[in-house]
């Protein structure tokens, strides 16, 4: 049955099911209230917290000694757990990134944008062919897989070409051409290093700075390294990093941050990244002895504003940090849920259960062989991650704000909101909400009673963000044509 349901001017338009004889239901707000007495009551609160997919539920007893209960936000980053709280954890991650680059807002001043900085990928190596999509250097046209000779084969018998043009919805891409060829051992153990080789990496830059200062006559305590990094699992399923790498001045720890008096640009800053980046090195024990762990050779490092026109810096380096904080803000969002895997721990007796595929399941059987050897016991516990134990977004202390002080000022925002206006001539503090409001919460429960409030939350949320688009964008026309 189709339906679709109007509360409050949010439409709900899904399908349940397969359609029975194309039978359309529309269902009236009052129809609702009559067949469930406590909705507007529900849908208060659930508008109260952002429409959230999975909402805490707090009870407290207000100052007159009432009890009250509300819903309040899980502030979860998966999209697949909560649409709505993922979005407000990437706008958050939009303004720590931007913030940190162009400067001007969030207590940072508007030197940061001439800061010596660059933008930073860190790839994983190859562990075997896998399916991808292949493009065309010179146009940029699809082209295909792997286009090797047909009659190659691995000594597993297997072709080692794939003359298949994918489309980037293809379930196949990522999965390996000869899941017997593909090094899992050391996928999974470089999954599992990833935080320590990236930590080195941090180092080993840090050095490279401090040497090439001393190199050119300066201090290299002049100085500091500053960086934003984000984690993304490729669809091979192994993580690499998107960085935003700066230059700052060695000041008072809590004082903004100033422009370093260096001669070091941007461009030898990539250099140093690239040098540091492949140079790192980790060895851990595997199963059959040794392995020497390395990010992978297709490193990228970007100057940030090296093109610009110095005649609109300015403005050009606020666009270049637009998108690149955008490109960043794009991937905390993601989780092993692309995969087939939920948000939870699960157990490997589950393994053989799970809705995934060959190359995914064989991950996580060497991920339980792997556990077994001395030091990574705990790795079994982490399989609900595919092996990586890291932090999706770090930084360092001084590169920008923070999300506990976003959080902050959106806070305070709705509060100043919701303040009632106090009356003409009365300039007495109000003694309202504020000694309605309980002292303290509890935890009275999670989520949503039954599939139907959770559709309703996340077809509500859908809407939300299509009517913030929609302002969005007439902003900006307003803007363009000159109207207020």
């Amino acid at each position: 049955v189709r339906a679709e349901l109007n509360f409050n001017s949010w439409p709900v338009d899904r399908t349940f099911g397969e359609p029975i004889g194309g039978i359309r239901v529309r269902i009236s707000p009052r129809i609702v209230e009559e067949a469930s007495p406590g909705f507007e009551q529900w849908w208060a609160q659930l508008a109260a917290s952002g429409f959230c997919g999975s909402p805490l539920h707090l009870a407290g007893n207000g100052a007159w000694g009432g009890a009250t209960e509300v819903m309040g936000r899980c502030k979860n980053r998966r999209v697949a757990v909560c649409p709505s709280c993922s979005a407000l954890y990437a706008g958050d991650t939009w303004q720590l990134v931007h913030a940190g680059i162009a400067g001007g807002h969030h207590g940072l001043p508007a030197t940061i944008a001439a800061h010596p900085m660059v933008f930073a990928t860190l790839t994983a190596p190859s562990f075997g062919s896998v399916h991808s999509l292949s493009r065309d250097p010179a146009g940029g046209e699809p082209r295909p897989c792997h286009p090797h000779d047909a009659g190659d084969r691995c000594r597993h018998r297997r072709p080692t070409g794939c003359p298949i043009t994918h489309d980037p919805h293809d379930e196949t891409l990522g999965q390996a051409l000869c899941p017997d060829c593909y090094d899992y051992i050391g996928h999974v153990l470089f999954t599992w290093h990833a935080p320590e080789l990236w930590h080195r990496f941090t180092i080993k830059l840090r050095r490279l700075v401090s040497t090439r200062l001393a190199h050119i006559g300066e201090d290299p305590k002049s100085v500091r390294v500053a960086y934003v990094k984000v984690v993304e699992l490729q669809r091979r399923a192994v993580p690499h990093f998107h960085a935003v790498v700066r230059l700052d001045a060695t000041t008072d720890p809590q004082a903004s941050p100033e422009p370093p008096d260096t001669a070091l640009t941007a461009g030898e800053l990539s250099a140093l990244v690239a040098r540091a980046a492949t140079s790192v090195r980790l060895k851990v024990t595997g199963p059959d002895g040794t392995i020497v762990l390395r990010f992978g050779p297709q490193t990228d490092v970007q100057p940030l504003g090296a093109t610009l026109d110095r005649a609109d810096e300015t403005a050009r380096a606020d666009l270049s940090g637009r998108r690149v904080a955008a490109y960043l803000a794009k991937y905390v969002t993601k989780s092993v849920a692309d995969f087939g895997i939920g948000a939870r721990r699960i157990s490997d007796q589950a393994i053989e259960d799970l809705p995934v595929n060959d190359h995914i399941r064989r991950i996580l059987r060497v991920i339980v062989q792997v556990a077994e050897l001395p030091d990574h016991h705990a790795m079994v516990t982490w399989l609900h991650t595919l092996g990586y134990r890291g932090h999706i977004t770090s930084k360092t202390r001084r590169y920008s704000t923070t999300m506990g002080a976003l959080l902050g000022q959106r806070e305070a925002w709705r509060r100043q909101k919701q303040q009632p206006k106090a009356p003409a001539g009365n300039n007495s503090e109000s003694d309202g909400p504020e000694k309605n409001e309980p002292g303290e919460w509890h935890f009275a429960g999670y989520g949503h009673a039954n599939d139907g409030e959770r559709l309703l939350a996340l077809s509500a949320a859908a809407r939300s963000a299509e009517m913030r688009l929609v302002a969005r964008d007439e902003i900006a026309e307003a803007g363009e044509d000159g109207e207020p």
